[in-house]
């Protein structure tokens, strides 16, 4: 695994992520934190280029659960990626250990396939009407 970057979110009993990317076919989402995730969906992959859709997973990927400091691989089914200056992005869902549930937007950019990806998580947070 060639690109490597860590980024956490700052809930308290939220799971906290770690991201890899290997080979631009397959993220791998690991559980850094002490807290346990549950009912996980990761949905909404694609790959962009020039804000335009160049690769979409067709399908939401479900997973059981992800215990604490461990991690899931989501093998993305597309030849290696060989541009540059491209993004992976996906969206992702999750319950902790209380049962609430969290939602999260990360995104990747590579400014060539050579260099390590920038990822970005951000949590999304939804009004109760």
């Amino acid at each position: 695994e060639r690109w490597y970057h860590q980024k956490r979110n700052s809930g308290t009993t939220s799971p906290e992520w770690q991201f890899r990317i290997a080979r631009n076919t397959q993220v791998k989402i690991e559980n850094i934190s002490d807290n346990v995730a549950n009912e996980i969906l990761v949905y909404k992959i694609c790959v962009v280029k020039d804000k335009n859709v160049i690769w979409k997973y067709p399908n939401a990927v479900k997973y059981d659960v992800i215990k604490a400091n461990d991690e899931l691989e989501v093998e993305l089914k597309t030849e290696e990626i060989q541009e540059d200056k491209v993004s992976i992005q996906f969206d992702f869902r999750c319950n902790d250990k209380y049962g609430e549930e969290h939602k999260y937007h990360v995104y990747s950019f590579c400014e060539s396939n050579s260099s390590t990806p920038y990822f970005s998580i951000k949590e999304i947070f939804e009004e109760n009407p």
